[in-house]
């Protein structure tokens, strides 16, 4: 009995070194191959990097300008909905402290002259934080351009009245008769692309200093109620498009931003 104990324990021992010596050996087997196999592994060459660089320049050349324009229209129409706020809150405003509820009560109807200036002059100071007057100037005068690229000649005379904000925007009102002053903006100054329907804009402030933009649905009724189909941009594709040659292909732009959601699809 003593015997089989004892040949059991010297057994026990015997396998358990071997296991002990084989768990090693492939432990140490392993560790080293898969440092081989690491160290071994082939990288890219000079020729298949230079190919990718390739490909990743032609998909960032063809999306890149995309984007860009995207951006830039986006900044465009950020610019556009804020000064649209605010100018409706500054005719609201003139209206509360001249209590007038018309523009010719206001002093915006007639012609432009000195008591026009002068009382626009000071209505504005008191509403918006003005940088400069330009009326008078040509310091605020540059070119501007059609959404087909011609130019529609210079913008900010010195026989208009406009004037620059804190905000960036060129501001021009003019008076046209009894029933509504033109309003125009440039929401990044003189920067560029200066073209109407991007970053200048055209509105119409009516009899009772309600603000428009040109071509719009609110534009086409005339005095009596009718609807002029000619005057809307919806009913007259020359009203924005881009390939028209007509001196009003632009004028319509503003209304479609925003009629279409505040998006600009040309």
């Amino acid at each position: 009995m003593r015997l089989n104990t004892t040949l059991e324990r010297i057994f026990k021992k015997h396998f358990a070194q071997l296991f002990n010596k084989r768990t090693t050996f492939f432990r140490s087997f392993f560790i080293r191959n898969a440092f081989h196999i690491r160290n071994t592994t082939n990288g890219f060459t000079l020729a298949e990097v230079l190919i990718t660089l390739g490909i990743i320049g032609m998909v960032a050349a063809m999306t890149l300008p995309t984007l860009v324009n995207k951006y830039q229209k986006r900044t465009y129409i950020t610019g556009l909905q804020k000064f649209y706020t605010q100018i409706s809150q500054v005719m609201l405003s003139i209206k509360q402290q001249t209590s007038c509820e018309d523009m010719s009560c206001m002093g915006f109807d007639g012609t432009l002259d000195t008591k026009w200036v002068e009382n626009a002059k000071k209505l504005f100071k008191e509403n918006y934080q003005i940088l400069k007057f330009c009326y008078g100037s040509t310091t605020c005068e540059y070119e501007a351009f059609f959404v087909n690229g011609s130019s529609s000649g210079k913008i900010f005379t010195a026989n208009e009245f406009a004037f620059k904000t804190s905000d960036g925007f060129i501001i021009k009102i003019m008076p046209w008769s009894e029933n509504w002053s033109s309003l125009t903006v440039d929401v990044n100054g003189p920067k560029r692309p200066n073209t109407i329907g991007r970053d200048i804009h055209l509105f119409r402030i009516n009899k009772n200093g309600e603000v428009h933009p040109y071509y719009g649905y609110k534009y086409a009724q005339t005095q009596d109620g009718s609807f002029n189909p000619n005057l809307y941009w919806k009913t007259n594709p020359n009203l924005c498009n881009p390939q028209s040659t007509t001196s009003n292909g632009s004028y319509g732009c503003t209304a479609r931003i925003i009629e279409e959601g505040w998006e600009m699809n040309f």
